[in-house]
C-alpha cells in the first residue's frame, strides 16, 4: 500500500513540474491511488462545516427561502451515513457532495476548497468559448457561440482528428456540445455553479466551460468532449478534444488598502489566470506593472457600410491593482478613432 501511495505521489509531482499538461483521466488515476480522507478527517471536516452555515453564515434564512434549499440537514444526512455505513464511500464522491451543498447556496465568497492534489491544478480545453448576438437584414437577433482562441501547442496534443482539427480555429461557430445543443450545455453546467440568479449562471456556466479550477470544482465527469461546430467554409464538423490538466501559479492573496477589503471570487479569478498565461498574445508591448491586469492594442475591422475602422481593443484579467492610474501621455498605443470594445 505505501509503496502505490508513494508510487501515485510521485507520478503527481511529476505531473506538476511538468511543463506540458497531461490528460485529466491519467491525472485521476494517480488522485484516486493516493491516500485518502479517514473516516474521523471526514467527520471533523463535516462537524466543521455544519458549524459555520448553522452558527455563523448570517445568510442561511435568506438562502433556504430563496432557493428551497436546507444545507444543514443534509450535511447531517451526510455525517449519518458517514457514521452508521461500515464502507466509506469515494474520497471524490465525498468532496463532490460537499462542493454540491456549498454550491447550492448560490454564494461565490462561501466556498469549499479542494486539498493537494487539485489546490493549484485546473482541468481545461484548449480553447475558448464566447458568446455574441448576430443581427439579419429583417432585424432578427440571434445568439451564436464561437471559438475565439486556441492554444496551439496544446490543442495539436490533445486532438486525434487531423482533418477536423485543422479545420478548428478562431472563429468557428460551436454548435453542440456532446451532441447537446451549446446553449443548453452552457445552462446545465451552470447550475452547478454558484450563480445567483439566472443570468449569472449562464455566465458562470460559460466561463467554466473550458476552463475548471480543481480546487473548487470537481473535474469533469467526461474525459474527452466531442464538439459539433461550422468551419470558416461554413461545413459542419465533429472534432474530439480530451481534456487537459495542469498546474498553474499559485493565485496571490487579496490585497488590502486603508479604505476596503477586497471580496474575491477564487474561481473567478483563477480563470483569468488562466487566461492570460494560456491565451494572451505575448508579441504585444505591455503596460509597465499592468502586464497582469490587461493588454491593448489597435486593430483594424470591416463595418457594414464604413469599410475598415481603427479600432482600441482592451482585454480585462482584473480590476484588482493598487497601481496608480495611468497617465494619458503613458498610453502609446491609443487608437486613432473614438472606438473602443472591453472584454
Amino acid at each position: 500500500m505505501a509503496e502505490r501511495e508513494l508510487g501515485a505521489r510521485a507520478e503527481l509531482e511529476e505531473a506538476a513540474s511538468a511543463e506540458m499538461p497531461i490528460r485529466l483521466s491519467r491525472f485521476l488515476k494517480a488522485a484516486q491511488e493516493r491516500r485518502g480522507l479517514t473516516r474521523n478527517e471526514r467527520l471533523r471536516i463535516l462537524d466543521q462545516v455544519i458549524l459555520l452555515l448553522e452558527m455563523n453564515y448570517v445568510h442561511l434564512p435568506l438562502k433556504r427561502a430563496m432557493h428551497a434549499i436546507d444545507p444543514v440537514q443534509r450535511l447531517k444526512l451526510l455525517k449519518y451515513r458517514l457514521e452508521t455505513q461500515h464502507r466509506m464511500e469515494d474520497e471524490m464522491q465525498f468532496h463532490k457532495r460537499l462542493l454540491e451543498i456549498f454550491s447550492s447556496l448560490r454564494d461565490i465568497h462561501t466556498r469549499y476548497l479542494l486539498p493537494s492534489p487539485f489546490k493549484n491544478r485546473v482541468a481545461f480545453l484548449p480553447f475558448l468559448v464566447e458568446q455574441y448576438f448576430d443581427t439579419d437584414r429583417n432585424g432578427n437577433r440571434s445568439e451564436k457561440f464561437l471559438i475565439s482562441r486556441v492554444a496551439t501547442k496544446q490543442f495539436r496534443s490533445a486532438t486525434e482528428s487531423s482533418r477536423e482539427s485543422a479545420a478548428f480555429k478562431p472563429g468557428v461557430e460551436l454548435l453542440y456540445w456532446n451532441g447537446v445543443p451549446v446553449r443548453r450545455a452552457i445552462e446545465i453546467n451552470g447550475e452547478i455553479q454558484s450563480g445567483s440568479n439566472l443570468d449569472a449562471r449562464i455566465a458562470r456556466g460559460l466561463d467554466s466551460l473550458t476552463i475548471r479550477p480543481l480546487n473548487t470544482s470537481l473535474p469533469p465527469d467526461e474525459e474527452w468532449v466531442d464538439i459539433t461546430f461550422r468551419d470558416l467554409k461554413r461545413k459542419m464538423r465533429t472534432l474530439r478534444q480530451h481534456w487537459l490538466v495542469y498546474r498553474t501559479r499559485a493565485t496571490p492573496r487579496p490585497r488590502k488598502s486603508r479604505n476596503r477589503r477586497a471580496a474575491v471570487d477564487i474561481q473567478k479569478t483563477k480563470i483569468n489566470q488562466v487566461r492570460r498565461e494560456m491565451f494572451a498574445p505575448r508579441d504585444l508591448p505591455g503596460h509597465k506593472g499592468y502586464e497582469d491586469v490587461f493588454y491593448s492594442q489597435v486593430r483594424t475591422v470591416h463595418l457594414k457600410g464604413l469599410g475598415e475602422q481603427k479600432v482600441g481593443y482592451i482585454r480585462l484579467f482584473s480590476f484588482d491593482t493598487d497601481h496608480e492610474p495611468l497617465s494619458k501621455s503613458s498610453n502609446e498605443s491609443s487608437p486613432t478613432r473614438d472606438s473602443l470594445r472591453t472584454d
